[in-house]
């Protein structure tokens, strides 16, 4: 049987696989101890209580990171604080421009023609995008007959002010606003308005809205004719045909904003770097060093270390 002496005279050979095995393991122990001690920052613990555990030091650098509710609240503030986000469409004034000028013209024919084959004028008269009443027919066709009388108030004359209140209207902008996510809006809320490259912010009430046309339709026309309620009528029925908002909500664009204000969101708001302390031995936790103590326990998983101190040992 080997005695320890033995043992000791064989630990002592130079060529001894035994030593080398031995002072590879010493080394590895002594290395170990000089590491900071991993602590457990697994239990609960509230705001208030008091930290049993030795002092605690940071093992390694880690953000801090926010409360869930407060980093949901910033993210719910950044999403509401987003533009809504519209696209002037420049061929809309152009392509009712172009409408109205062929609507007069057909009405021109089934006036003048009203004599003739009642078939043939009923079928113009359908083909027209708008509908009259038989006491606004009467209406334009004595419109029409000024135009022979060379009067100020012809069917000429009302293709002209019609045409005008058009451009004016879509000058002014006319924006599309009809969506519910619209109707409890300030007049005072700013909005995002692109042209192709360019973009500007301006308050919703700079437009016109879309429910607000008919009144101002009824209102312009009444300051243009007076008294003549029966043309105000009928010119205010023909623009509010023809005439549709060119300044459109764009909701794609504006969900990508959203979404890029929502993950622009920092989730920290700060670091803790290596060494140094967060908490004494029986002192108090307060709501930042909790915070620190989240911080660190959600760090550790995202970096999949251990937590178990003879583990991590």
């Amino acid at each position: 049987m080997t005695t320890f002496p033995s043992y000791i005279q064989l630990l002592g050979r130079p060529d001894s696989y035994a030593a080398k095995w031995l002072l590879l393991l010493v080394s590895g122990f002594c290395m170990a101890l000089m590491f900071p001690s991993s602590i457990s920052v697994e239990n609960e613990y509230a705001t208030g209580t008091v930290w049993t555990d030795s002092d605690l030091y940071a093992p390694f650098s880690f953000p801090l990171y926010k409360d869930e509710q407060q980093y949901a609240r910033e993210q719910a503030s950044a999403a509401a604080h987003v533009y809504r986000v519209f696209e002037v469409e420049t061929d809309v004034a152009r392509s009712s421009t172009d409408s109205l000028v062929r609507f007069f013209e057909a009405l021109r024919v089934i006036i003048d023609k009203r004599t003739a084959d009642s078939a043939v004028i009923n079928r113009y008269v359908r083909s027209l995008p708008v509908s009259f009443t038989e006491s606004e027919w009467k209406t334009l066709w004595h419109l029409r007959a000024g135009d022979k009388r060379g009067s100020r108030l012809s069917l000429t004359a009302l293709e002209r002010d019609v045409t005008e209140v058009m451009d004016r209207l879509y000058a002014q902008g006319i924006i599309e606003t009809r969506s519910s996510s619209f109707a409890q809006l300030p007049g005072d809320t700013a909005v995002a308005v692109r042209r192709k490259t360019i973009e500007r912010i301006m308050p919703l009430s700079s437009f016109i809205d879309q429910t607000s046309l008919g009144r101002l339709a009824e209102e312009t026309f009444g300051m243009l004719y007076k008294a003549d309620s029966d043309t105000v009528s009928v010119a205010a029925k023909i623009l509010l045909s023809f005439v549709v908002p060119n300044i459109r909500f764009q909701q794609e664009q504006t969900e990508q904003e959203v979404r890029f204000a929502v993950e622009s969101v920092p989730r920290t708001y700060g670091a803790v770097k290596e060494g140094d302390r967060i908490i004494r031995k029986n002192e108090r936790i307060t709501e930042d060093v909790k915070r620190k103590l989240d911080s660190l326990r959600k760090s550790k998983i995202e970096r999949g270390a251990d937590t178990n101190r003879a583990a991590t040992f």
